[in-house]
């Protein structure tokens, strides 16, 4: 069963505005051993061992709160393809085919995972208000879109980790999408999920 967003865990920061490894390891839902390494690929720097909310969610996720429901909203646990598929009613083979031909009519989320050749990273992850937004033909509550740096490439790809999802296709592909194109248009209410976004 697919946990409604008001049933899903949130991270409580021990440090005000700032999270351990331990923190952002369940935050991201990823093992704490994978938190270095995607806070040195999104450029988030720590300070003394802690990592500032808002540049986790300025730098990988392209957004920042306006409100305190939006803060709220935006300490929900990612959630990656499984509930992405409850959610949105359809098999998660689907959707991966869909992220990978670009025919995903959902924003496609953020690829936590180190692209290299011949292994396809599978920690793509969704800020649950995205989707719910989205699928409401809404605007994001208390959220707004920001422009952000592209997370290192590795040296053998040239390509923004957030755009691709480690197939060879994605590993082809040069241009990045317009940062925060998508989520820019879901802000503004203005596109309904119907409407196939840029990617």
């Amino acid at each position: 069963m697919t946990l409604h967003p008001d049933q899903l865990p949130r991270v409580v920061p021990e440090h005000r505005g700032f999270l351990t490894r331990e923190e952002m390891g369940f935050y991201f839902r990823v093992g704490k051993n994978e938190v270095a390494g995607i806070a040195k690929r999104f450029g988030v720097r720590p300070l003394e061992g802690l990592f500032p909310e808002r540049a986790l969610w300025r730098q990988i996720l392209g957004l920042e709160p306006v409100t305190a429901q939006g803060e709220d909203l935006l300490r929900l646990q990612l959630q990656d393809i499984h509930w992405v598929a409850g959610r949105t009613g359809r098999a998660v083979s689907t959707l991966r085919n869909r992220i990978r031909s670009g025919s995903f009519d959902y924003p496609p989320g953020v690829q936590l995972g180190a692209i290299s050749p011949g292994r396809t990273p599978r920690l793509r992850r969704w800020l649950p208000e995205v989707i719910e937004a989205a699928r409401e033909g809404r605007a994001l509550a208390g959220i707004r879109p920001v422009p952000r740096q592209a997370p290192l490439a590795q040296a053998r790809d040239k390509t923004p980790l957030a755009a691709c999802d480690g197939t060879a296709q994605d590993r082809a592909c040069t241009v990045a999408p317009e940062p925060g194109a998508v989520l820019a248009a879901i802000a503004s209410g203005a596109m309904p999920p119907a409407v196939k976004p840029p990617l």
